[in-house]
């Protein structure tokens, strides 16, 4: 095995260890509201707050509602960020416990859509409504919240990791 290849290994393996202790260490009583959910958009970024700006018009537009941000879900977006930053890989590995987390907190729906490069948030949203499946996503009207993380590595290449919620 190469060195490099241990090195991502190790990389990989400090990065899961470090989403159980996060995902283990919050007791669902922190993160109690009326839905046991926090919204808050004070713990979106710039480019996050213009990327929710877009999806949430493009909805109006579309008469669906709006999209209100989970602080949960974008705890849970970021995490996959770092993940994909870490292992320089773009995939949805991990869906299956992301989605179960999120259902034992009392979510009815899940799904997310994620991405890699883009630098604006104008062509990110466009690319993703030109796929016809994260335009599904985007325009299914059962969601009602979100988890919005854009991430940059240490290149400047932007990850982005969309969760969309039903409560």
């Amino acid at each position: 095995m190469s060195l490099s290849a241990t090195i991502i290994g190790i990389s990989a393996l400090v990065a899961l260890l470090l989403l159980f202790i996060i995902l283990h260490s919050c007791s669902k009583s922190s993160l109690e509201n009326n839905n046991m959910y926090i919204y808050s958009e004070d713990v979106l970024s710039e480019n996050e707050e213009l990327f929710l700006r877009l999806l949430n018009d493009d909805r109006e537009f579309n008469n669906l509602c709006t999209l209100k941000p989970d602080e949960y879900a974008g705890r849970l977006a970021y995490l996959k960020n770092i993940e994909m930053i870490t292992s320089n890989t773009l995939s949805h590995d991990g869906i299956k416990e992301r989605r179960q987390d999120m259902f034992d907190r009392g979510v009815k729906l899940y799904n997310e859509i994620i991405g890699k490069g883009y630098y604006s948030m104008k062509g990110a949203f466009k690319d993703f409504k030109n796929s016809a499946d994260h335009n599904t996503i985007i325009t299914d009207k059962r969601y009602n919240a979100i988890g919005v993380d854009i991430t940059a590595d240490d290149n400047g290449t932007k990850f982005y990791t969309i969760i969309f919620i039903q409560i």
